[in-house]
């Protein structure tokens, strides 16, 4: 396998990976908002537990957003260098002071 090929498998993870965490932390919170609107009648009791269910499935979703970030961290070579090279190159300006 060349190298261009290997490069094409690792982006196929990397977004197979995007999109299935994308799922996993959206689909919740869709369910929850379908449950909320259709059933109207909710008891009180059910209202609060539907509420905090909505909650974490909040959170859930801006999770989903923040990752993004380190799964391009983790999975990018050239991400990875840039940073790091930012990093370090900041700590060494600091340091000279």
């Amino acid at each position: 396998m060349g190298p261009g090929k290997l490069k094409e498998k690792k982006l196929v993870k990397m977004h197979l990976l995007l999109s299935a965490l994308f799922a996993v932390c959206s689909i919740p919170q869709v369910i929850i908002y379908l449950i909320r609107e259709n059933f109207l009648d909710l008891s009180d009791k059910m209202s609060v537990i539907i509420e905090l269910v909505l909650s974490i499935t909040d959170i859930l979703f801006y999770i989903n957003h923040s990752s993004n970030f380190f799964i391009f961290y983790l999975t990018n070579k050239v991400m990875k260098e840039s940073i790091n090279k930012y990093f370090f190159k900041s700590q060494m300006i600091f340091q000279r002071n």
